[in-house]
């Protein structure tokens, strides 16, 4: 066994290089790994999450609840009206309020991928669009006690829920 001979199956030489194929297959894989981490460490420094709340998000959910956080849920009743839906659960309602804006958007020429190496140009003609925020109010006894965005639209790169809730 320890000898090598030209009747046997394989010789040496196909044998050292299966195994460098071995290797470099090896080294792809980790390539591979390395560059979906980098993709998936990317795509969270875009601002994404899975739930598709984006990271400015979440600062202007803590500045709307700065804002409202203490104030009776009668005042922000008053200002937004009724709420789209309630929820009870022991002691705390939850309501959400829904607002939705159309707004124009201009002609759009940009490239979208088709595959690791292709692209195609796309023309996106001017259109309105409609932009949704839904918040959601939690209160105890009378008296907001947190606020969560649910969705958000961006009109002109600005926040619907921002310019429609905040003070």
């Amino acid at each position: 066994m320890g000898e090598w001979s030209g009747n046997n199956c394989c010789k040496k030489g196909e044998i050292l290089r299966v195994a460098g194929q071995m290797k470099n297959l090896k080294r792809s894989r980790q390539s591979k790994n390395i560059v979906l981490s980098l993709g998936i460490a990317l795509t969270a420094l875009a601002g994404c999450n899975t739930n598709g709340v984006h990271l400015y998000d979440l600062g202007l959910e803590k500045k709307l609840q700065t804002e409202w956080t203490g104030t009776p849920i009668r005042s922000f009743e008053k200002r937004f009206g009724a709420p789209s839906s309630a929820t009870v659960n022991g002691d705390v309602t939850t309501m959400t309020w829904t607002t939705s804006k159309t707004h124009w958007i201009p002609s759009q020429l940009y490239y979208k991928p088709m595959g690791p190496t292709v692209s195609m140009r796309v023309y996106e003609p001017a259109h309105y669009g409609v932009a949704t925020c839904t918040l959601a109010v939690s209160n105890a006894n009378g008296t907001i006690s947190g606020i969560k965005i649910l969705s958000d639209g961006r009109v002109d790169n600005v926040s619907l829920c921002r310019s429609s809730f905040s003070r």
